[in-house]
């Protein structure tokens, strides 16, 4: 059995953080939600920044863009496929 998780697993705990607060969530929801050291949710908030999927609002929420929203569909879908096969 597996004790750490992967970059994917953080990514998909970070991204299915967001969509938990209706596609919205302050960090510190982020942060708590997914898990995350805070230099660590900062490492991945602006990676997904960088790649579009995710963008900063004013009052400092993230927020899914729809490339992210499609993005985080198809790596469930992904971690399911896995998954089945033991992976």
């Amino acid at each position: 059995m597996r004790n750490r998780r992967d970059r994917i697993d953080m990514i998909l705990s970070v991204l299915e953080a967001i969509q938990s607060g209706g596609g919205r969530a302050k960090p510190t929801h982020v942060l708590y939600k997914a898990n995350l050291s805070h230099k660590l949710m900062k490492r991945y908030i602006k990676e997904l920044k960088d790649r579009g999927f995710v963008v900063e609002e004013d009052d400092k929420s993230i927020m899914l863009t729809d490339d992210g929203k499609k993005f985080l569909s198809e790596l469930r879908k992904m971690k399911r496929f896995m998954e089945s096969f033991g992976l």
